[in-house]
């Protein structure tokens, strides 16, 4: 997550913790069924999917 974070130039703590487990675990259900060589850019599809975690400041 924190990496994710400053990727998209956040900080951390700008990010949802439950929104960003929800992404993990819906990715991580995919990658069960994955062949090996598709690990790879399923990890940078996670990480970009990691942006919809951001919490806009009010």
């Amino acid at each position: 997550m924190a990496k994710a974070a400053i990727e998209a130039k956040v900080e951390p703590t700008d990010m949802s913790f439950v929104r960003a487990l929800h992404i993990l675990q819906h990715e991580m259900i995919w990658a069960v069924g994955m062949s090996p060589g598709k690990l790879l850019a399923h990890l940078v599809r996670l990480r970009t999917q990691m942006q919809f975690a951001i919490v806009e400041k009010r």
